[in-house]
Parts: C-alpha cells; structure tokens; sequence
C-alpha cells in the first residue's frame, strides 16, 4: 500500500469489508450481481486453498 499511495501521491490505507458489504458497493457502481458472486467466490476459494507457489517473482529495485 505504501509503494502504491507513493506512486500515486496519496496516502492509502487498507479496510476490510465483510462480502456483504463489498457486494453492496460494487453493486451500487452498476456492476452486474453475477459478476460479484464470481469475484466474492474466488476470492473465498483462493482464501480457503491457496494455488502452490510457482516460483518468486523478484521485486524491481526502487529509485534512489
């Protein structure tokens, strides 16, 4: 978040919704509902199993 809000020059910070709440702003942006079941499921199965580690991925370095 903090590479992110630098990048963009703004201070970001992380809040947790509950599904209910996410899908009731995404739905309010006009999004269809079954979009929303989709993403709230995946994300619930990838929570419960995550994928195996296929390899690291290497951070570029950042700008002095």
């Amino acid at each position: 978040m903090r590479i992110i809000g630098k990048a963009i020059d703004r201070r970001l910070h992380w809040a947790e919704l509950s599904p209910r709440d996410a899908r009731q702003r995404v739905l309010a942006d006009d999004s269809p509902p079954s979009f929303m079941d989709v993403l709230l499921n995946t994300c619930a199965t990838t929570i419960e199993e995550p994928r195996p580690e296929e390899g690291r991925l290497q951070p570029p370095p950042l700008p002095a």
